[in-house]
């Protein structure tokens, strides 16, 4: 976490518009920063990726982030973000 900090102080950014993306795997990284760097982003991008398991809470964050995720209804490896969702908005005390 302090490297993240020092390269977002370096680099002159503003701390609180910080985000995370990726397409993929990539879609999967942007989730498990959210959960391991808490209060460092404001949002995350992912562009189809899976979900965090809703039944494991290490892969949520502990304090609600910003979520717009893009996936395809036609994609035959992850049927339904539905579910993964829910629990997102539920984990972080969002309203639907």
């Amino acid at each position: 976490m302090a490297r993240f900090r020092r390269v977002v102080r370096l680099s002159g950014a503003d701390p609180d518009r910080v985000y995370a993306t990726g397409a993929s795997n990539g879609a999967a990284m942007s989730y498990r920063l959210a959960a391991a760097l808490p209060g460092m982003l404001a949002a995350i991008g992912p562009v189809s990726g899976a979900v965090p398991d809703p039944d494991v809470p290490e892969g949520f964050p502990r304090s609600p982030v910003s979520l717009v995720a893009f996936h395809g209804r036609h994609d035959t490896i992850f049927d339904s973000m539905d579910e993964g969702v829910a629990a997102w908005r539920r984990r972080g005390g969002c309203l639907p």
